[in-house]
Parts: C-alpha cells; structure tokens; sequence
C-alpha cells in the first residue's frame, strides 16, 4: 500500500500520541508529499503549519483543540478538509475523479450506523429510537 501511494503524490491524514521531541502533546496531523511549493501559505479552517525537515511541513491540529471545542466532529474534518484541499490545489488534482465507488454512499453510512447502534443497544443516530 506505501508503495502505491508514495509512488505519484499523496495528501496524509493520522493522529500522533505525542512524543519527547517532535510534538509533545497528542495532534492529528497531514501532509501532502511531495510538498507542492506555497503550501504552508494557505490558510487551513483550524490548526496550522508547521516545519518538518528542511523543505517540507505538517498541517498540526491538537487533540486538546478538538476535544474542547463544542463541535469536535466539525472541528477534526474542517481540519482534514482544508490540509487536503490545500494540497489537492497545489498539486493540481481532478479530486472529482477521485470519487470512490468502493466506499459507501451518504444513505449508507447512516443505514451501516444505525445497525451498529442497534447490535450495541444505543439510540439510532438522528431519531434517539433503539434498533432490536
């Protein structure tokens, strides 16, 4: 799989427990590789650039920020939105042609989350009903 992705150009998303030198506090983070030039110059909804060797950077949120803000969900995917937009741009992509038809649909995911509430005994997303 890295050697796919690494073999053209990859925009990266993951989270970061935090470490001793590199960032101390847990952080999502993204890259795009290679880094396309003026990416560091584009605004990102929330979080920020920051250096990451000599001629790249990462797109840093805390987990700190999205934990205490009143919409975390919101927060982590204007995050990862706007780091992937800033590189898709950049690098010049079709992201229309990157559309998957592997992944599942809107009414998917909500059907997929209301059977897993139900085998768990939680309310149903949207309607606070259980599934049996």
């Amino acid at each position: 799989m890295t050697r796919e992705a690494y073999s053209h150009e990859v925009v990266s998303f993951g989270f970061w427990p935090g470490d001793d030198t590199t960032i101390s506090d847990a952080a999502y983070y993204s890259y795009t590789a290679p880094e396309p030039p003026g990416l560091r110059e584009l605004p990102l909804a929330v979080g920020s650039w920051v250096p990451s060797g000599a001629s790249s950077s990462l797109a840093i949120l805390s987990y700190e920020e999205v934990r205490a803000s009143d919409g975390p969900r919101r927060t982590l995917l204007a995050f990862c939105e706007s780091a992937y937009e800033a590189g898709a741009r950049l690098a010049d992509w079709d992201v229309t042609a990157f559309r998957s038809s592997e992944c599942p649909s809107a009414d998917d995911l909500l059907e997929l989350q209301a059977s897993a509430a139900g085998q768990f005994g939680r309310a149903v997303p949207g309607t606070g009903a259980t599934r049996s």
